[in-house]
């Protein structure tokens, strides 16, 4: 468990994504953003999600399938937590957001909406949580999932308000 954390939210993980979103705005040219955006979301905020999901699994000795599923639905929700993030930063207020709308843009950040546009990257957002959904009906057999459904409702909702 301790070496899970540890490389959760270390070089491997949180905080090796969030070096990459520093850097993300001065890119050599010839990277794939797209790789590159989604490897550094996996990272900064994929790991720490995946872990509020593993760690409680690998505590509770969970059947392998059980844990790579689970896995698989942190990654998800990480991905659409960051998309829905980038999303609010275009479409939300500064009272909803708790800071400045469009400062990634300012910033010349690297973001689903520089990449993709707000219209697909709405649709990336979606496909995300419905792939988090189809993980999540495949554990409801094993286990209660009501309380990770709505955490993920409570993503998506945010840009659908």
């Amino acid at each position: 468990v301790i070496e899970k954390m540890t490389v959760s939210f270390g070089v491997d993980g949180m905080a090796g994504g969030q070096g990459l979103d520093l850097k993300g705005d001065d890119l050599d040219p010839e990277i794939n953003k797209e790789e590159y955006l989604i490897k550094t979301h996996l990272l900064k905020t994929g790991c720490v999600l995946q872990s509020c999901v593993d760690l409680p699994a690998l505590l509770a000795n969970a059947d392998p399938d059980v844990t790579k599923t689970l896995h698989a639905f942190g990654k998800h929700l990480g991905l659409l937590f960051q998309i829905v993030d980038d999303i609010l930063d275009v479409i939300g207020s500064k009272e909803s957001l708790g800071k400045s709308p469009n400062k990634d843009e300012a910033q010349n950040k690297l973001t689903y909406i520089s990449l993709y546009g707000l219209e697909t990257s709405i649709k990336k957002a979606e496909d995300e949580y419905q792939s988090a959904i189809e993980l999540l009906d495949q554990l409801k057999n094993n286990f209660d999932t009501s309380h990770l459904n709505e955490i993920i409702k409570l993503v998506i909702d945010q840009i659908k308000r």
